[in-house]
């Protein structure tokens, strides 16, 4: 005995599918380039019904029924309980349908299939199931009853009442039309609940939002965020250093200055070194200078500035 999983395709085949080659099994490629290896049940899945969970996956909720073989395997037939946009999935919607008229105990007959929808690039998908008369027939098994859906007719507008309520169609705010499946998943989900199990993982799931909310209480302390501001604000007292390199500079500076106030003094020592030498010259160059500024008439200019005082001058 041996535990086997199962899937349903959306191109209408019940398959197993393994990482690895083995005998009996092909190759298959998914959209994304992975390689499995499966085994497709061409005639259909022949098992006794043991039960239908819905159970949680790392994948997502997944309606699973519990079968086993004639060799007594135990089989897992599991399929997605949602779809893309959050509503009941077709083929988990058509297993439901069948819920309350599965007898544990008995023989049946699974089958996925695909079908065009007349006059359309549609298709219908979903999961037909029989009676068996065996393990393998060849015969047509009788069908086994099931839930009927509500619907309108496109061609005469004609409204057929069935068990599961009919989707509702609104218009959205582009003006498309957006199907409404609320009412009809309710019912369904009522249905499973009713006849079926449905794991008791979405209240877990509900607990760890309920520790979450502690962990929502740790904002508070980004108050510290001020203190944080504070610290900045003490960085900010370090920027005075830097002035003392610049006072540094203009101290080199007033040094400048204590050398340009005491030029001044030094014109008086001048005086004496001047004073000095030209004693003795003086006689016979001051008669030439005083003739040659004579005849220009500017012997007053030239004895002022020998004796530094440029204040006497007449002008």
């Amino acid at each position: 005995m041996s535990t086997i999983y199962l899937n349903a395709g959306y191109d209408g085949t019940i398959y197993e599918s393994l990482k690895t080659p083995k005998e009996g099994y092909e190759p298959h490629t998914s959209t994304k380039g992975k390689v499995s290896y499966r085994k497709v049940y061409k005639k259909g899945l022949y098992a006794i019904y043991k039960g239908m969970e819905l159970r949680e996956s790392k994948i997502g909720p997944q309606l699973s029924l519990t079968l086993t073989d004639e060799f007594n395997n135990t089989i897992y037939f599991q399929v997605p309980f949602k779809d893309q946009k959050g509503d009941i999935d077709t083929f988990a919607e058509a297993l439901i349908a069948y819920l309350p008229y599965l007898e544990v105990g008995q023989r049946y007959r699974f089958y996925a299939y695909k079908m065009e929808i007349t006059g359309t690039t549609y298709f219908n998908t979903g999961i037909s199931v029989k009676y068996a008369n065996s393990w393998e027939t060849v015969v047509d098994e009788p069908k086994v009853d099931k839930l009927l859906p509500s619907y309108t007719k496109k061609a005469t507008g004609e409204v057929v009442i069935g068990h599961i309520p009919a989707v509702t169609w609104a218009q959205n705010f582009e003006g498309k039309n957006v199907a409404n499946k609320t009412e009809k998943d309710k019912y369904l989900y009522g249905i499973l609940s009713q006849y079926g199990k449905i794991q008791p993982a979405k209240p877990v799931a509900a607990q760890p939002v309920a520790t979450a909310a502690p962990a929502v209480a740790p904002p508070p302390p980004p108050v510290a965020a001020p203190v944080v501001a504070a610290a900045p604000v003490a960085q900010a007292t370090p920027p005075p250093p830097p002035p003392p390199p610049v006072a540094t500079q203009p101290a080199a500076a007033p040094v400048a200055q204590a050398q340009t106030t005491p030029p001044p003094p030094p014109t008086a020592p001048a005086k004496p070194a001047v004073t000095q030498p030209l004693p003795p010259p003086p006689p016979p160059p001051v008669t030439q200078a005083a003739a040659a500024p004579a005849a220009q008439g500017q012997p007053v200019y030239v004895a002022p500035p020998k004796s530094g005082a440029p204040d006497d001058l007449p002008f």
